[in-house]
């Protein structure tokens, strides 16, 4: 996890030496919600081993929204940061094994040192970009063109995510899936 948040931003020898008991280590198993719509949350999560999805509702209808995958920072967007209500549900797809931290302990980092603001918004910045790319391909891509841009960065993701949530993020229907691959 140090070395991801490095390549965001430069800590402090004091950051990560206050930072390390603050956090815990967490197995979680396939299935097991991580955050609910409608709750506040109170955990950031670092996946370092397994997958993560996020699930949110249109009309009340389900859609994959987002997937994280090893190495990825997993928070509630938007709702962590501002400790507003979650508008999504956030998933463990695979049998996990996450670093997290509660919002109080962060909150203990990020008021004793002055580059967690700082760092918080690289992270944040990084993964809005990511979202951005993601619409804007489900705008411009062809559904063929979404899939292989999908399947070249996340090999790890199939025979893990069901097909459905894979075709829902993609914006494709799942039997339209089926002929890609």
């Amino acid at each position: 996890m140090l070395d991801r948040m490095l390549q965001f931003h430069a800590i402090s020898p004091g950051f990560i030496a206050l930072m390390k008991p603050l956090l815990g280590l967490i197995h979680a198993e396939k299935g097991k919600l991580l955050l609910s719509k409608g709750q506040k949350p109170t955990r950031v999560w670092y996946i370092l081993k397994g997958f993560v999805k996020e699930t949110s509702y249109d009309s009340g209808i389900g859609r994959t929204s987002w997937f994280w995958v090893e190495g990825d920072f997993v928070y509630a967007y938007p709702g962590f940061f501002s400790q507003g209500t979650a508008i999504n549900d956030i998933e463990v797809i695979d049998d996990a094994v996450l670093i997290e931290i509660s919002y109080e302990k962060f909150m203990e980092l990020r008021n004793g040192f002055e580059e967690v603001p700082l760092l918080v918004e690289k992270i944040r910045d990084y993964y809005d970009g990511q979202r951005l790319e993601h619409a804007s391909d489900l705008l411009i891509l062809k559904a063929a063109d979404r899939f292989r841009k999908f399947i070249l960065g996340n090999k790890k993701l199939f025979g893990v995510a069901k097909r459905r949530d894979i075709a829902s993020f993609l914006g494709i229907k799942d039997d339209s899936l089926r002929r890609f691959g």
